[in-house]
């Protein structure tokens, strides 16, 4: 229950009466949680008009986060693991493709270089 008469519980019931229609808001005071305790809370309302009733419920925001977190977490491990597989396709390829007729043409230059006619490169 909520006790009207504290400033935390009467900023808390003027953040429910501003918005006139079902919503959701975020509220670092919780009445469940009492005035010491500072967590973040979901808070989400219903307004049931013909009774002039606000239906509430109110969860921590970790509690609600920690899925989504998680999700988070093992997609940029998945991100990671396929940026680290990209990289080492892209060096093998890299080497074998420019880094291996590269060394075997510089190989045949030296032979060049030194008068001898006879090797044929074959790139």
């Amino acid at each position: 229950m909520v006790d009207e008469k504290t400033e935390e519980g009467k900023a808390w019931l003027a953040k429910l009466t501003e918005k006139d229609q079902t919503g959701e808001l975020e509220v670092a005071w919780s009445p469940r949680l009492g005035a010491g305790a500072q967590q973040r809370q979901f808070v989400a309302t219903e307004r049931y008009k013909p009774w002039n009733w606000v239906i509430v419920a109110e969860a921590p925001l970790s509690e609600m986060m920690k899925n989504a977190r998680a999700v988070l977490i093992w997609l940029w491990v998945g991100v990671l693991a396929a940026l680290v597989i990209l990289t080492v396709v892209l060096v093998y390829a890299t080497r074998r493709l420019v880094g291996k007729p590269v060394q075997q043409l510089s190989a045949a230059l030296g032979f060049l270089s030194q008068g001898d006619l006879t090797r044929s490169v074959d790139i």
